[in-house]
Protein backbone atom coordinates (compact mmCIF):
# COMPACT_ATOMS: atom_id res chain seq x y z
CA UNK A 1 0.00 0.00 0.00
CA UNK A 2 3.07 1.85 0.15
CA UNK A 3 4.47 1.69 -2.80
CA UNK A 4 4.63 4.72 -5.02
CA UNK A 5 2.10 4.47 -7.65
CA UNK A 6 3.74 5.05 -10.84
CA UNK A 7 6.07 2.31 -9.78
CA UNK A 8 3.05 -0.57 -9.56
CA UNK A 9 3.85 -2.90 -12.11
CA UNK A 10 1.44 -2.91 -15.58
CA UNK A 11 1.48 -5.58 -17.94
CA UNK A 12 -1.59 -3.65 -19.82
CA UNK A 13 -1.34 -0.26 -22.41
CA UNK A 14 -1.88 1.44 -19.18
CA UNK A 15 0.25 2.05 -15.68
CA UNK A 16 -1.01 3.92 -12.77
CA UNK A 17 0.20 7.29 -12.93
CA UNK A 18 -1.47 9.00 -9.98
CA UNK A 19 -4.54 7.98 -7.38
CA UNK A 20 -6.49 10.76 -5.50
CA UNK A 21 -9.22 9.45 -3.14
CA UNK A 22 -12.37 10.40 -3.94
CA UNK A 23 -11.52 12.58 -6.78
CA UNK A 24 -9.54 11.09 -9.78
CA UNK A 25 -7.16 7.84 -11.32
CA UNK A 26 -4.71 9.15 -14.36
CA UNK A 27 -3.30 6.22 -16.51
CA UNK A 28 -0.09 6.73 -18.62
CA UNK A 29 0.68 5.00 -21.99
CA UNK A 30 2.50 1.76 -20.76
CA UNK A 31 6.14 2.01 -22.56
CA UNK A 32 6.72 -1.12 -22.20
CA UNK A 33 3.00 -2.67 -23.52
CA UNK A 34 3.99 -6.03 -25.04
CA UNK A 35 1.94 -5.03 -28.08
CA UNK A 36 3.84 -3.06 -29.42
CA UNK A 37 5.93 -5.44 -31.04
CA UNK A 38 3.46 -7.20 -32.57
CA UNK A 39 2.04 -4.34 -34.42
CA UNK A 40 5.10 -2.26 -35.06
CA UNK A 41 2.92 1.03 -33.77
CA UNK A 42 3.62 3.05 -30.74
CA UNK A 43 0.24 2.01 -29.50
CA UNK A 44 -1.97 2.98 -27.32
CA UNK A 45 -2.40 5.85 -29.61
CA UNK A 46 -3.99 7.95 -26.19
CA UNK A 47 -1.20 8.70 -23.96
CA UNK A 48 -3.37 9.31 -21.02
CA UNK A 49 -6.56 8.51 -19.65
CA UNK A 50 -8.17 9.91 -16.35
CA UNK A 51 -10.90 8.64 -14.41
CA UNK A 52 -12.73 10.55 -12.98
CA UNK A 53 -14.45 9.45 -9.74
CA UNK A 54 -18.03 10.65 -9.32
CA UNK A 55 -20.29 8.66 -6.83
CA UNK A 56 -23.58 10.28 -7.22
CA UNK A 57 -24.98 8.78 -11.39
CA UNK A 58 -26.73 12.68 -11.46
CA UNK A 59 -23.51 14.37 -10.91
CA UNK A 60 -21.77 12.94 -13.86
CA UNK A 61 -24.83 13.01 -16.19
CA UNK A 62 -24.40 16.69 -15.51
CA UNK A 63 -20.64 16.64 -15.86
CA UNK A 64 -21.19 14.83 -19.10
CA UNK A 65 -23.53 17.14 -20.43
CA UNK A 66 -21.64 20.24 -19.96
CA UNK A 67 -18.92 18.76 -21.50
CA UNK A 68 -16.40 18.08 -18.29
CA UNK A 69 -16.05 14.62 -19.23
CA UNK A 70 -15.40 12.90 -22.31
CA UNK A 71 -17.49 9.35 -21.99
CA UNK A 72 -19.37 7.98 -19.52
CA UNK A 73 -21.65 4.74 -19.23
CA UNK A 74 -25.27 5.24 -20.12
CA UNK A 75 -27.29 4.27 -16.87
CA UNK A 76 -30.34 3.02 -17.67
CA UNK A 77 -32.56 6.19 -16.54
CA UNK A 78 -30.87 8.82 -18.71
CA UNK A 79 -30.63 6.71 -21.90
CA UNK A 80 -33.96 8.10 -23.35
CA UNK A 81 -32.83 11.52 -22.57
CA UNK A 82 -29.43 11.12 -24.30
CA UNK A 83 -30.25 9.59 -27.14
CA UNK A 84 -32.93 12.44 -27.92
CA UNK A 85 -29.38 14.53 -27.37
CA UNK A 86 -27.32 13.06 -29.58
CA UNK A 87 -26.95 14.98 -32.25
CA UNK A 88 -27.42 18.03 -30.49
CA UNK A 89 -24.37 17.12 -28.10
CA UNK A 90 -22.36 15.64 -30.91
CA UNK A 91 -21.93 12.09 -28.99
CA UNK A 92 -23.03 8.79 -30.10
CA UNK A 93 -24.27 6.53 -27.40
CA UNK A 94 -23.72 2.61 -28.17
CA UNK A 95 -25.26 -0.52 -27.20
CA UNK A 96 -22.63 -3.03 -26.69
CA UNK A 97 -25.14 -5.61 -25.35
CA UNK A 98 -25.01 -6.33 -21.64
CA UNK A 99 -21.84 -6.04 -19.75
CA UNK A 100 -19.68 -7.86 -17.37
CA UNK A 101 -21.25 -6.56 -14.44
CA UNK A 102 -23.66 -8.10 -12.66
CA UNK A 103 -26.38 -6.91 -9.39
CA UNK A 104 -26.85 -9.50 -6.79
CA UNK A 105 -28.56 -9.31 -3.02
CA UNK A 106 -26.91 -11.40 -0.36
CA UNK A 107 -27.81 -12.68 3.02
CA UNK A 108 -25.39 -12.31 6.23
CA UNK A 109 -25.63 -16.31 6.82
CA UNK A 110 -22.05 -15.83 9.92
CA UNK A 111 -23.17 -17.78 12.67
CA UNK A 112 -20.08 -16.27 14.71
CA UNK A 113 -20.11 -14.22 17.63
CA UNK A 114 -18.38 -10.94 18.63
CA UNK A 115 -17.71 -10.61 22.69
CA UNK A 116 -19.71 -13.25 23.16
CA UNK A 117 -22.46 -11.29 21.21
CA UNK A 118 -24.12 -12.89 17.66
CA UNK A 119 -23.18 -11.20 14.54
CA UNK A 120 -26.58 -11.88 13.36
CA UNK A 121 -29.85 -12.25 15.59
CA UNK A 122 -29.94 -15.94 16.15
CA UNK A 123 -33.57 -15.81 15.14
CA UNK A 124 -33.15 -14.06 11.62
CA UNK A 125 -29.69 -16.27 11.20
CA UNK A 126 -32.11 -19.34 11.16
CA UNK A 127 -33.87 -17.50 8.49
CA UNK A 128 -31.21 -16.46 6.47
CA UNK A 129 -29.03 -19.85 6.56
CA UNK A 130 -32.65 -22.32 5.21
CA UNK A 131 -31.75 -22.76 2.03
CA UNK A 132 -36.08 -22.60 1.01
CA UNK A 133 -36.04 -19.51 2.45
CA UNK A 134 -33.29 -18.08 0.40
CA UNK A 135 -34.82 -19.91 -2.73
CA UNK A 136 -37.59 -18.56 -1.59
CA UNK A 137 -36.26 -15.41 -1.95
CA UNK A 138 -34.86 -15.98 -5.61
CA UNK A 139 -38.43 -17.07 -7.05
CA UNK A 140 -39.92 -13.75 -5.18
CA UNK A 141 -37.63 -11.30 -7.05
CA UNK A 142 -39.47 -10.48 -10.45
CA UNK A 143 -36.61 -9.86 -12.87
CA UNK A 144 -38.53 -9.60 -16.11
CA UNK A 145 -40.02 -6.27 -14.60
CA UNK A 146 -36.80 -5.28 -13.29
CA UNK A 147 -35.60 -5.26 -16.99
CA UNK A 148 -38.36 -3.95 -18.42
CA UNK A 149 -38.87 -1.08 -15.81
CA UNK A 150 -35.67 -0.14 -14.38
CA UNK A 151 -33.27 -0.75 -17.45
CA UNK A 152 -35.95 0.24 -19.97
CA UNK A 153 -35.64 -3.34 -21.76
CA UNK A 154 -31.87 -3.00 -22.14
CA UNK A 155 -31.15 -5.52 -19.37
CA UNK A 156 -30.95 -8.94 -18.86
CA UNK A 157 -31.75 -11.52 -15.86
CA UNK A 158 -29.10 -12.46 -13.84
CA UNK A 159 -29.64 -16.55 -12.86
CA UNK A 160 -26.16 -16.81 -11.92
CA UNK A 161 -23.26 -14.79 -10.48
CA UNK A 162 -20.93 -15.78 -13.15
CA UNK A 163 -21.75 -13.22 -16.17
CA UNK A 164 -24.39 -13.40 -18.94
CA UNK A 165 -21.18 -12.38 -21.50
CA UNK A 166 -18.67 -14.80 -20.25
CA UNK A 167 -17.78 -18.17 -22.12
CA UNK A 168 -18.19 -19.99 -19.15
CA UNK A 169 -21.67 -18.97 -18.36
CA UNK A 170 -24.20 -21.86 -19.01
CA UNK A 171 -27.69 -21.33 -21.38
CA UNK A 172 -28.70 -24.78 -20.05
CA UNK A 173 -28.90 -23.40 -16.32
CA UNK A 174 -32.00 -24.33 -14.01
CA UNK A 175 -32.98 -20.40 -13.36
CA UNK A 176 -35.09 -19.51 -10.60
CA UNK A 177 -37.79 -17.74 -12.95
CA UNK A 178 -40.13 -15.58 -11.03
CA UNK A 179 -42.90 -17.53 -9.17
CA UNK A 180 -44.68 -16.17 -6.42
CA UNK A 181 -46.82 -19.69 -5.67
CA UNK A 182 -43.60 -21.25 -5.79
CA UNK A 183 -41.73 -18.85 -3.62
CA UNK A 184 -44.44 -19.70 -1.15
CA UNK A 185 -44.53 -23.47 -1.29
CA UNK A 186 -40.99 -23.08 -0.29
CA UNK A 187 -41.53 -21.46 2.43
CA UNK A 188 -43.87 -23.34 3.88
CA UNK A 189 -41.57 -26.44 3.26
CA UNK A 190 -38.95 -25.02 5.14
CA UNK A 191 -41.37 -24.42 8.38
CA UNK A 192 -42.82 -21.10 8.05
CA UNK A 193 -46.14 -20.18 7.58
CA UNK A 194 -48.80 -17.33 7.27
CA UNK A 195 -51.20 -15.71 9.43
CA UNK A 196 -54.68 -14.60 9.11
CA UNK A 197 -53.04 -11.31 7.39
CA UNK A 198 -50.92 -13.00 4.97
CA UNK A 199 -48.23 -11.78 6.66
CA UNK A 200 -45.00 -14.61 6.68
CA UNK A 201 -44.47 -16.03 10.25
CA UNK A 202 -41.47 -18.61 11.65
CA UNK A 203 -42.28 -21.97 13.39
CA UNK A 204 -42.12 -19.97 16.60
CA UNK A 205 -43.79 -16.93 15.68
CA UNK A 206 -41.75 -14.70 14.58
CA UNK A 207 -42.96 -12.44 12.03
CA UNK A 208 -40.19 -12.52 9.52
CA UNK A 209 -38.60 -8.99 9.27
CA UNK A 210 -35.01 -7.78 7.90
CA UNK A 211 -33.10 -4.59 6.25
CA UNK A 212 -32.03 -4.95 3.00
CA UNK A 213 -29.10 -1.88 2.34
CA UNK A 214 -27.66 -0.58 -0.74
CA UNK A 215 -25.21 2.12 -1.44
CA UNK A 216 -26.79 5.46 -1.94
CA UNK A 217 -26.49 7.78 -4.97
CA UNK A 218 -27.12 4.57 -7.27
CA UNK A 219 -30.11 5.04 -8.64
CA UNK A 220 -30.22 1.20 -10.90
CA UNK A 221 -29.73 -0.32 -7.45
CA UNK A 222 -32.20 1.87 -5.14
CA UNK A 223 -35.19 1.62 -7.67
CA UNK A 224 -34.03 -2.31 -7.66
CA UNK A 225 -34.01 -2.08 -4.14
CA UNK A 226 -37.70 -0.51 -4.07
CA UNK A 227 -39.01 -3.01 -6.41
CA UNK A 228 -37.23 -6.26 -4.12
CA UNK A 229 -38.74 -5.42 -1.00
CA UNK A 230 -42.37 -4.83 -2.94
CA UNK A 231 -41.66 -8.14 -4.71
CA UNK A 232 -41.24 -9.76 -1.35
CA UNK A 233 -43.52 -8.26 1.06
CA UNK A 234 -46.21 -10.23 -1.35
CA UNK A 235 -44.94 -13.19 0.01
CA UNK A 236 -45.47 -11.62 3.53
CA UNK A 237 -41.50 -10.31 4.62
CA UNK A 238 -41.43 -7.24 6.09
CA UNK A 239 -38.62 -5.67 4.24
CA UNK A 240 -37.31 -2.33 5.40
CA UNK A 241 -35.13 -0.92 2.27
CA UNK A 242 -32.40 1.79 3.43
CA UNK A 243 -29.65 3.49 1.37
CA UNK A 244 -26.80 4.06 2.98
CA UNK A 245 -23.48 6.12 2.37
CA UNK A 246 -21.22 3.29 0.07
CA UNK A 247 -17.78 3.75 2.41
CA UNK A 248 -19.77 2.81 5.51
CA UNK A 249 -22.42 0.10 3.47
CA UNK A 250 -18.46 -1.69 3.18
CA UNK A 251 -17.56 -1.08 6.15
CA UNK A 252 -20.53 -3.18 7.63
CA UNK A 253 -19.83 -5.97 4.69
CA UNK A 254 -16.01 -6.36 5.75
CA UNK A 255 -15.87 -4.97 9.11
CA UNK A 256 -18.32 -4.76 11.61
CA UNK A 257 -20.26 -7.27 9.76
CA UNK A 258 -22.90 -5.71 11.26
CA UNK A 259 -25.80 -6.26 8.42
CA UNK A 260 -28.42 -8.29 7.02
CA UNK A 261 -29.22 -8.31 3.62
CA UNK A 262 -27.35 -6.22 1.22
CA UNK A 263 -27.26 -5.47 -2.57
CA UNK A 264 -24.37 -4.98 -4.33
CA UNK A 265 -22.80 -5.22 -7.45
CA UNK A 266 -19.74 -6.79 -9.46
CA UNK A 267 -17.96 -4.93 -12.16
CA UNK A 268 -16.44 -7.12 -14.59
Amino acid sequence: MDTPPEQIVASSAYKLKSYSTAERVIFDANPYYWKKALTNQDIPFIKRVIWEIVQSTDTFLIQFRSGSLDSVSVKPEYFSLLKKEEKKGNFTVYDGGPDYGTNYITFNLNTGKRNGKPLVDPIKSRWFNNVKFRQAVAYAINRPRIVKNIYRGLGQPQHSFISVQSPFADENLKAYDYDVEKAKQLLKEGGFKYNNKNQLLDADGNRVKFTLNTNSGNKVRESMGNQVEEDLEAIGMDVNFRTINFNVLIGKLSGSLDWECIMLGLSG
